[in-house]
C-alpha cells in the first residue's frame, strides 16, 4: 500500500517534464529519450517475461531456499506431533 501511496504522492507533485512513468513492456525508448541518450542494441532485460519469477527465486535464491527448508522442516515436526496425538487418542495406555 505504501508503494501505491508513494507513487500517487510523486504524479501529483513531481511536474510531468520532471518524470518519467516508465513500463516495462514498453522497453527502452521511453527511457533513453527521457534521459537523452541512444537506445542500446541489447534487449530490454525481462526477468518475469513469462512470470516465472517464483520458479527462479526457487532454484536461485539462497534466502527462498532456506525458507523452504525451515517449512519443510516445520511441516514434518506438525506432522509428527498430530500422528502422535491421534496415536494417544486411539490407543490410549490406561
Amino acid at each position: 500500500m505504501k508503494f501505491r501511496k508513494h507513487n500517487d504522492y510523486v504524479l501529483h507533485t513531481v511536474p510531468s517534464d520532471k518524470r518519467l512513468v516508465h513500463y516495462s513492456k514498453d522497453g527502452w525508448e521511453p527511457i533513453c529519450e527521457y534521459l537523452g541518450h541512444e537506445v542500446p542494441e541489447e534487449p530490454y532485460p525481462h526477468q518475469n517475461k513469462n512470470a516465472n519469477l517464483l520458479q527462479v527465486q526457487r532454484t536461485k535464491s539462497p534466502l527462498f531456499r532456506k525458507i523452504m527448508f525451515e517449512f519443510k522442516v516445520m511441516a514434518s515436526v506438525a506432522v509428527a506431533v498430530i500422528a502422535a496425538l491421534i496415536f494417544w487418542f486411539y490407543f490410549p495406555s490406561g
